[in-house]
């Protein structure tokens, strides 16, 4: 297919108008006639080639943008790892339960029988980037929860706690009273967790202090440390266990970091 000319058309027509204006007019209106023969002409041959590479452009544009839309639209498909046989569960949720396994082992060497539920919310960033968080306990004597704390050196620590209503503090700690108070059997963690702990710890930090390095309790519950050749009380500890209790207390005390030897008067404990 032969290419069209595109002079043809715009030569022509000037060919023809100076023709018309030559032979129709005169003076200097023939002369202005000609210079808008020749200026139409011009238009006609630098408009056309003009337009037609702007809507090529215009195209070449549309086009463009047409592909990069495409190109936006389409996605490659994540790879998500996939679970072993029989798991769905996602990692957070994997991770989450080595770390409940974990709380339970801890928690059923002291109590057997314990289960728990979280309290806290999203309890798997705690595990992931530390931090304290509250569960729930049940089939524990005297407690019913527990703050969990994590670090980041992947180790955590459980302090048992009992939360009760206000309004019933009174009756229940006349219960608890009366249960040590009857001889009934009790568990020397439980007993140094709620009655013995926070007072020990205070005793000692202060006697430390003071450059002592040691304490002994007397049967009573009495503390007494040695002030030159005597020996002075310091404290009591209420509710101190039976003498049945001591060797499993003196376990307790050397769990916590303390040196506890059962004696035939009661426990001499050093620092």
């Amino acid at each position: 297919m032969k290419k069209k000319n595109i002079f043809i058309g715009p030569i022509s027509f000037l060919i023809v108008a100076i023709l018309a204006v030559m032979a129709f007019t005169e003076g200097s209106l023939q002369n202005w006639l000609t210079l808008g023969a020749f200026g139409v002409t011009g238009l006609w041959l630098i408009v056309p080639p003009i337009w037609r590479g702007f809507k090529k452009r215009r195209k070449k544009t549309k086009l463009k943008s047409k592909r990069l839309r495409a190109k936006r639209k389409f996605r490659f498909p994540k790879f998500k790892a996939k679970a072993p046989a029989g798991q769905s569960a996602p990692i957070s949720a994997v991770l989450l339960r080595h770390v409940n396994h974990r709380i339970s082992d801890y928690l059923k060497t002291v109590f057997p029988d314990v289960t728990w539920e979280w309290v806290s919310k999203h309890p798997e960033r705690l595990a992931a980037e530390g931090g304290t968080g509250r569960i729930r306990l049940y089939n524990v004597p005297d407690f019913n929860y527990a703050d969990v704390l994590f670090n980041q050196m992947a180790q955590f620590d459980c302090d048992l706690m009992r939360i009760v209503p206000f309004a019933k503090l009174k009756t229940v700690l006349g219960d608890s009273e009366t249960e040590i108070k009857s001889g009934q059997m009790i568990d020397p963690a439980v007993w140094y967790s709620i009655q013995g702990k926070a007072t020990l710890e205070s005793c000692i930090a202060e006697l430390n202090s003071r450059g002592f390095s040691a304490l002994s309790i007397s049967e009573n519950g009495e503390i007494f440390v040695k002030q030159g050749d005597k020996e002075q009380s310091y404290k009591t500890l209420r509710f101190f266990p039976e003498k049945k209790y001591w060797q499993g207390l003196s376990d307790v005390l050397n769990r916590s970091g303390l040196t506890a030897n059962v004696l035939e008067t009661g426990i001499a404990v050093s620092w």
